[in-house]
């Protein structure tokens, strides 16, 4: 059975300490709490204490689309989307850049992140 979105967040949470040396990250005053909630859509986000994931990282399978090779589909919606998410509780929330121009710079902490997981 694939582990779900949920699953996957908790058996992700100890590499953080390796990662960051600071898990959980101080989100706002004294909350040291995630909540995961599913979104519609083909995206997810990322806010302190807060991660929407796509309804598709819920499915078993994830259907197909003309865009993309229905591999890299699932290895999106059932691996990194989730890991890059919780990447960003620090890499875009904790850690932040002082321009919105330097936004990417976030992206590219949470992918690697991710990849590193």
């Amino acid at each position: 059975m694939t582990p779900g979105p949920l699953d996957r967040l908790q058996e992700m949470a100890p590499a953080w300490p390796r990662l960051s040396n600071s898990w959980p990250p101080d989100l706002t005053a004294g909350a040291r709490h995630l909540t995961v909630s599913p979104i519609p859509g083909t995206f997810g986000q990322g806010f302190p204490g807060l991660i929407y994931l796509s309804t598709l990282s819920y499915l078993k399978t994830v259907p197909h689309s003309a865009g993309s090779p229905a591999e890299a589909r699932e290895l999106f919606f059932q691996q990194v989307l989730q890991t890059h998410e919780t990447a960003h509780q620090w890499w875009g929330n904790r850690v932040t850049t002082l321009s919105y121009r330097d936004n990417w710079m976030m992206e590219a902490l949470a992918n690697y992140s991710a990849l590193l997981y």
